[in-house]
């Protein structure tokens, strides 16, 4: 799968970008492998979008997956979403978040 990273700001400035590069991505056989470790912020309009994408993904029957554990800028705004797991069900996090699991 090619692997689309963003670098940055991924905010509101940034979501029709990020969502026309998602849905590129998404064309392709198989999906794509996501990389937000060079996000220098990251806010909810890039959540939302990254789930629509995921959604999208779903519907076409390919993958939306994540590269390594949340760090950082996205880390921060999963943490505001209250995206982030509780201590109890971090391994049902990881498997649905991140690498080798759809996005959903």
């Amino acid at each position: 799968m090619p692997i689309l990273s963003f670098e940055g700001l991924m905010t509101v400035a940034t979501a029709e970008e990020v969502r026309d590069r998602l849905l590129a991505a998404l064309d392709e056989p198989g999906g794509c492998v996501v990389d937000v470790s060079a996000a220098s912020q990251v806010d909810l309009t890039f959540l939302q979008t990254l789930m629509a994408a995921a959604a999208t993904a779903s519907m076409r029957g390919v993958s939306l997956v994540m590269t390594g554990a949340p760090a950082g800028p996205l880390a921060v705004a999963l943490a505001r979403a209250g995206l982030t797991p509780s201590p109890e069900r971090a391994a049902d996090f990881d498997q649905i978040f991140w690498r080798e699991a759809k996005l959903s």
